[in-house]
């Protein structure tokens, strides 16, 4: 059965992230073991995802102190975007207004979702790498509902 943009209204936190590459897990998790992260999907057709990258490290001199590189790799290991929703099938396309990655202003992320109960899995098409085709996804657990709007 297709999914619903009812379906996915509410917040979802991060339970893990999953890497297969050709259709087979490797136990890898792309982003680090303890990533976190929440995702909200709200009724009037707008989502947001922040998520931190499992492993990070403080800053030694703060947000407005510590050296460039220190600076890239805290925002490396972090992402969050916002935007609007769709739902196409079992596909949900977000179209992002504001990303920290200023370059992915404009574009739209496709994720293949599947939903059991309270865990929904969103995953990325897949891509050519080195090792095969890779696909990463990310699992989520339900923390609360929205009701839609009418």
């Amino acid at each position: 059965m297709p999914l619903q943009k009812s379906d996915l209204l509410g917040t979802w936190t991060l339970i893990r992230t999953r890497e297969t590459v050709d259709g087979v897990d490797t136990g890898r998790e792309p982003i680090g073991v303890g990533a976190t992260g929440v995702i909200h999907y709200l009724p009037d057709d707008r989502m947001a995802v922040i998520m931190a990258n499992g492993g990070r490290q403080p800053m030694s001199r703060g947000r407005y102190d510590s050296d460039d590189c220190e600076t890239a790799e805290s925002a490396r290991t972090f992402t969050a975007y916002a935007g609007t929703f769709e739902v196409d099938g079992n596909d949900v396309i977000h179209h992002l207004d504001l990303c920290l990655h200023q370059d992915h202003v404009g574009t739209d992320y496709l994720r293949h979702a599947t939903l059991d109960g309270d865990r929904l899995v969103l995953a990325m098409p897949e891509a050519r790498s080195r090792k095969g085709m890779i696909q990463w996804s990310l699992e989520w657990r339900r923390a609360s509902r929205f009701a839609p709007v009418e």
